[in-house]
């Protein structure tokens, strides 16, 4: 895994990870309610009323949710280091 540092949809200075597993990508993704898979993508949904605002935004559930979507490149996915397990 590769460290960084990113400035998300929220401006906040995060730590990323580069997650170049597959097999440990769907776990993370099954471990985590607010992720999806669209396609090779990993998306990040978050409800929010305005977010019909945003031209990232999804109706699902009969709510606006907020998305923050995470794509595939050559080094892997790059996500927050939080949604890494440290064990």
């Amino acid at each position: 895994m590769l460290n960084a540092e990113y400035l998300g949809t929220n401006m906040v200075k995060e730590k990323m990870v580069y997650i170049k597993n597959l097999y440990e990508m769907e776990e993370i993704v099954k471990s985590k309610k607010v992720l999806y898979w669209e396609g090779w993508d990993v998306v990040k949904v978050k409800p929010k009323p305005t977010a019909y605002m945003n031209k990232d935004a999804k109706f699902m559930n009969d709510e606006w949710h907020e998305c923050e979507r995470f794509p595939l490149t050559e080094h892997g996915w790059f996500v927050p280091d939080k949604w890494v397990s440290k064990s």
